[in-house]
């Protein structure tokens, strides 16, 4: 399968310096829709996409699950013998396709998916391994893909034995109208007897001898809204929060519980992770149960965690190197039992090619380090392994989102908080509003 195309447009605002800046909305080939970054369906919508469904369909699909269904996230439903969708009852994942049917794995609301879909499986795009998969099946019909459940859509790519016939993105008129839009053959797909809720227009930077929406000329590092207000913005949280979790306005993040938690809405995609560094800050609570600080919060074998061991609070890291297996950190002679209510900064590093000292005699490639003042540092626990596995997104404070086994009754310090891959800054917990359109 041959590459997927991918949008490098940005949204909503842009960090300029002392320079004339001209700014275009960007429109479709036909001049009548703007590009936006997201719609929202509502639930009962049916978005016709024109594409018949066949066994030799390939779909990228970024989207954001709004409710738990039965209808078709992305397919249509033919009395359980002539399926072809994607949805997600009971909070996992199906696929059907003829009368066959595989599932597993989960599918929750108000979490990022970025999916590929083929046959006979899903997955997240740019990974190796499948969430769900079956055998290879042999179909075809005349029924039509459709959307049919309340989602953020952002992008969905549609290719037939490797050629491109669908680059659905949303889009919005200057009557107001809202829907998907197909950059193969300029059709249009809405749903008029429902609201569909438009997300930002995107704006590109264009020459001063074409047209163009904003002129703008700002001192370095401020952030000018291009969406017509003008007003310089602040800083935000960089993270999605979910249920009665408590945001403070120097961005502490506290009244962690079964369901209230943050997410790292981000999925290190078609990213060859070589070095890997997880620094947090946060504050311990009281009580003696393990107290998850950052883990991924779905499948049972995913991405770095750190996690307060129950009774005795040491601090402890594990990685997967293929999402089966945990490797667990050793403890040093330094791995003392956390204080409550106390401060502390946690460190987590990995690195393929390092040997680090362990100060017993022993090289790791894996670390975990404590401090209390962000700058001195120790070495509590360490490991090795040659690869490390991520695919779902990060959870802050509790373990596998709505039906965790542990959550930390503490303080998260955004502010201080960050993940690093190779070298680069991939994720800080406090940012300013500035928001990427596609891949």
């Amino acid at each position: 399968m041959g590459n997927f195309i991918y949008k490098n447009l940005k949204s909503g605002y842009a960090k300029k310096d002392y320079l004339t800046k001209y700014y275009a909305y960007k429109k479709t080939a036909d001049n009548k829709y703007y590009i936006l970054d997201s719609i929202t369906t509502p639930t009962g919508v049916v978005i016709d996409l024109g594409i018949k469904g066949n066994s030799n369909l390939t779909h990228y699909f970024k989207f954001i699950p709004k409710e738990v269904t039965g209808n078709n996230i992305l397919g249509y439903y033919g009395n359980d013998s002539n399926d072809y969708r994607l949805f997600n009852a009971s909070s996992i994942i199906y696929f059907d396709m003829g009368s066959d049917r595989i599932s597993g794995n989960s599918c929750q609301v108000n979490l990022l998916y970025d999916f590929e879909i083929g046959n006979y499986y899903v997955k997240n795009y740019g990974e190796s391994i499948n969430l769900i998969s079956g055998s290879a099946q042999s179909y075809s019909s005349n029924e039509t893909i459709k959307i049919q459940a309340s989602i953020v859509f952002y992008l969905l790519q549609t290719k037939q034995n490797d050629k491109l016939i669908g680059d659905f993105v949303p889009v919005q008129d200057d009557d107001g109208n809202i829907g998907i839009y197909n950059l193969v053959d300029n059709t249009f797909h809405t749903d008029t007897t429902k609201v569909l809720t438009a997300g930002n227009k995107f704006v590109e930077e264009v020459s001063a001898n074409e047209s163009y929406d904003y002129i703008v000329k700002v001192p370095k590092s401020y952030l000018i809204d291009l969406t017509g207000e003008g007003n310089i913005k602040k800083e935000k949280a960089n993270v999605k929060l979910i249920g009665g979790i408590v945001l403070s306005e120097n961005f502490e993040l506290s009244n962690f519980s079964k369901f209230n938690y943050a997410v790292i809405d981000k999925i290190p995609l078609n990213i060859d992770i070589n070095k890997l560094e997880i620094q947090l800050k946060f504050k311990t609570g009281t009580s003696s149960a393990r107290q998850d600080i950052i883990e991924q919060g779905i499948s049972n074998y995913g991405t770095p965690q750190l996690v307060l061991l129950a009774n005795t609070h040491y601090l402890e890291g594990l990685i997967s190197p293929d999402g089966a297996t945990w490797i667990k950190s050793t403890a040093t002679d330094k791995n003392i039992s956390l204080s409550m209510e106390t401060i502390y900064y946690a460190r987590m590093s990995w690195d393929k090619n390092a040997k680090w000292e362990t100060g017993d005699g022993a090289t790791c490639n894996f670390k975990v380090e404590i401090s209390t003042d962000g700058e001195n540092w120790d070495l509590v626990r360490y490991g090795t392994s040659n690869t490390i596995f991520w695919n779902q997104n990060m959870f802050i404070g509790n373990d596998y989102g709505t039906s965790p086994a542990s959550f930390t009754d503490g303080t998260v310090y955004l502010k201080e908080c960050y993940i690093k891959i190779n070298d680069n800054l991939w994720w800080e917990g406090v940012t300013f509003p500035q928001q990427n359109g596609g891949k």
